[in-house]
């Protein structure tokens, strides 16, 4: 049977398209691929420079802890100090850091901790800074390391146990959360630009690249990172955590202006929280300059909430 011109024009150009298809898929597998990677194996260490005497700490140690899937954490510890008063309260605070970062990212903040007599343990996340481990996995398996942290400072004989706090950003926000919910012992939580869900927070930064679209795109990084980390990033759902926190305090804090955890997430998360809880926006703050952004006030939401919480006569109701 023979084959009409225009029957070979509609073949050709059938299989042109389906190439074109094929092509345009597999790069854009490629690029999710890439995408996954620079969350979980790619992400570049921070060089631990320094240490805690040059933001005033003169009491201070090297100290290094295990991770229940056997990873060696490392950080400084800062025990906390006697009040003005002459009390030794115990307080200290467990600061947890963001997605690329490490202990280096708090030397800003812990200067007015430290004056106020908090203890502190500032140290890096698996296959971050100095600790071990190659792969990060957006706030999943960061819990145990959190979890190791506390059982850390539960043992030391400075320290409180009761009353501990843990305070993260970014990750470690979302890390925080979800870490209270399966440390009964730990006291208040304080979450900067935590995500409400990582599914969602994916979305969002596909969104704003064009012209991609949020779906499928998304659900395939998330898929890709799972696949990478060997941890179901569909499961890291701080806004399903946080209900359970009460009726241990929580203190949300929020730039307005950030592009990469937007304020929606901050919304959604105090929304679903249960009190005690407060909310911070801080106006015109971007991802990475929240306290920067107004020292001053964010000073004193810190410190009023942890006096109130964690120092003060506050016990929450299962205690």
């Amino acid at each position: 049977m023979r084959v009409l011109p225009s029957q070979k024009f509609r073949r050709l150009f059938l299989a042109g398209v389906l190439f074109f298809v094929l092509l345009m898929s597999l790069a854009i597998l490629w690029v999710c691929w890439q995408v996954a990677s620079s969350l979980t194996t790619d992400v570049p260490r921070v060089a631990i420079i320094g240490s805690p005497t040059d933001f005033g700490a003169d009491n201070w140690r090297e100290v290094t802890f295990t991770s229940s899937d056997g990873l060696q954490l490392n950080g400084w510890y800062i025990p906390p100090s006697a009040l003005s008063n002459g009390d030794a309260a115990g307080e200290t605070v467990l600061l947890v850091h963001g997605h690329g970062g490490s202990r280096l990212d708090y030397v800003n903040i812990a200067p007015f901790l430290i004056g106020e007599g908090y203890g502190l343990l500032m140290f890096d996340l698996r296959a971050s800074g100095t600790s071990q481990g190659d792969i990060v996995t957006m706030g999943c398996k960061e819990v145990q390391d959190v979890e190791a942290a506390f059982d850390f400072l539960t043992q030391q004989p400075e320290v409180n146990s009761d009353r501990i706090a843990i305070f993260g950003h970014s990750m470690g926000g979302t890390s925080a959360i979800r870490a209270m919910v399966r440390i009964p012992q730990a006291r208040v939580v304080i979450a900067s630009a935590a995500y409400s869900t990582f599914p969602g927070t994916v979305a969002d930064g596909v969104k704003q690249v064009r012209p991609f679209p949020a779906f499928p795109i998304a659900n395939i990084i998330v898929q890709m990172v799972t696949w990478q980390s060997d941890c179901d990033l569909s499961e890291v759902r701080p806004i399903d955590d946080i209900p359970h926190i009460s009726p241990r305090a929580v203190l949300l804090i929020q730039g307005t202006e950030d592009e990469t955890i937007r304020r929606h997430n901050a919304d959604e998360l105090f929304a679903a929280a249960r009190a005690p809880k407060e909310l911070y926006m801080v106006e015109g703050a971007g991802h990475g300059d929240v306290y920067e952004t107004n020292p001053a006030e964010y000073e004193r939401r810190v410190l009023d909430f942890l006096s109130h919480y964690l120092r003060g006569d506050y016990l929450p109701a299962d205690n």
